[in-house]
């Protein structure tokens, strides 16, 4: 399943890109949540992890009931074992910054590939959360 870390539909497989799509997101936002959870048990409830954390929570949930709608296999969740993080606030900040860019691609990449409105609808939704509140949150955290 190398599609869900390169985070690009794979035509070339034999999993539809619907399929692929929905799980390419949530396992992006799996590994969010898992990263901003281990920041948070390193540095402690530190401001905007706490909150994004939370928001990312969220987001997994807008997620899951598409893949029993459209009947797509949920991948599994293994990414907070992997997750390292730097004792540094700023430093995770930044990270932050680039995981939130890298979010917004991602989703404008996944888009070209459903037509489905409910899917593009939270998939527009939780590409503006990471455009207009996470990317922010985290830029101030950067700079201050």
């Amino acid at each position: 399943m190398s599609y869900l870390l390169t985070k690009r539909i794979n035509l070339a497989l034999n999993i539809p890109p619907l399929h692929q799509a929905l799980q390419i997101a949530v396992y992006d936002e799996y590994r969010a949540r898992a990263f901003y959870q281990k920041v948070i048990d390193c540095l402690g409830a530190v401001t905007p992890f706490i909150n994004i954390v939370e928001a990312e929570k969220q987001h997994i949930a807008a997620l899951l009931p598409l893949f029993s709608r459209y009947g797509v296999y949920v991948p599994v969740d293994d990414w907070y074992p992997q997750i390292d993080v730097i004792p540094s606030f700023k430093e995770n900040c930044e990270l932050g910054v680039a995981a939130e860019i890298s979010n917004v691609q991602m989703y404008e990449h996944l888009l070209g590939y459903v037509s489905q409105p409910d899917i593009r609808q939270v998939f527009y939704n939780l590409q503006a959360a990471s455009l207009n509140r996470h990317l922010p949150a985290f830029r101030s955290c950067v700079s201050n």
